[in-house]
């Protein structure tokens, strides 16, 4: 109500284009601070952040690139999620993707990031009442329960191969009988070349594979049913300890999975 009081008082004194003009001062303010904060953090920094905070996408780096990849991997996979879900987000980061896509969806969401700064980045500004943060490493320590859904969002090229066989193998003891896993990679260049980055602010080892290792890793880990398209592969992921049959959708750079016909 105080709102629309404030709103009629200015229309009243024609105070509109003055409000405007502030937002657009505001606007450009905010993005001079989050290129400034970009810069530090990714460009300058010796150590540059295990996680990416969105922030910079939404005030700034967005109108700059015109490149909408951050919002295209939250839309992606929130169309794999019915109303109602029960979610569990691997490697979420600042939260910022959990909040804004999947949380007005889903009935719970339990995400997870190995990071402490990111977690608490996401639980100060990105609170919800069906929304729980923990820190924990997905390695050893993914939260147990039955979810609908799983994401693996932009961090599967973060590990090894032997790990990454690992976490889809704990993925399959976590999803319902037509449970969905979904997510995004880097996209294969025509080098390649892989590259070991370790951070020594942590115990962590990051795989950049600039071929999309990853990519390769998940098809080699998962028996493919076959190509619906150029870019498409659909893939088992069913694996002997559960009689459940569901197949995984792999793009150039994002994948879900997808419910399949049981198989006997």
């Amino acid at each position: 109500m105080g709102w629309k009081i404030v709103a009629k008082l200015l229309n009243l004194l024609h105070l509109l284009p003055v409000v405007k003009a502030l937002n657009r001062f505001l606007r450009l303010l905010t993005a001079w601070g989050h290129r400034l904060q970009f810069t530090m953090e990714w460009v300058v920094a010796r150590h540059p952040p295990e996680w990416f905070d969105h922030f910079l996408d939404n005030s700034w780096k967005w109108h700059q690139s015109r490149n909408p990849l951050s919002w295209e991997r939250g839309v992606f996979g929130s169309l794999a999620m019915q109303q109602g879900c029960r979610v569990l987000d691997l490697c979420c980061g600042g939260g910022f993707i959990t909040y804004h896509f999947f949380s007005g969806r889903a009935a719970s969401v339990v995400a997870v990031d190995f990071d402490p700064k990111a977690i608490a980045h996401a639980r100060r500004n990105f609170k919800a009442s069906n929304l729980v943060y923990r820190c924990a490493d997905i390695r050893t320590d993914m939260p147990e329960g039955e979810f609908d859904n799983v994401s693996w969002d932009a961090a599967i090229e973060h590990f090894t191969e032997t790990e990454i066989a690992q976490i889809i193998g704990n993925i399959k003891q976590r999803l319902t009988r037509n449970g969905v896993l979904s997510g995004y990679t880097i996209i294969e260049k025509a080098t390649g070349n892989r590259i070991l980055i370790t951070n020594t602010n942590s115990n962590r080892k990051k795989i950049w594979s600039s071929c999309c290792g990853a990519f390769s890793l998940m098809l080699g880990y998962l028996k493919p049913d076959g190509v619906i398209s150029s870019k498409t592969a659909v893939t088992s992921i069913s694996g002997p300890a559960k009689p459940r049959s569901r197949s995984m959708t792999v793009g150039c750079d994002k994948f879900a999975v997808t419910p399949s016909p049981t198989r006997r």
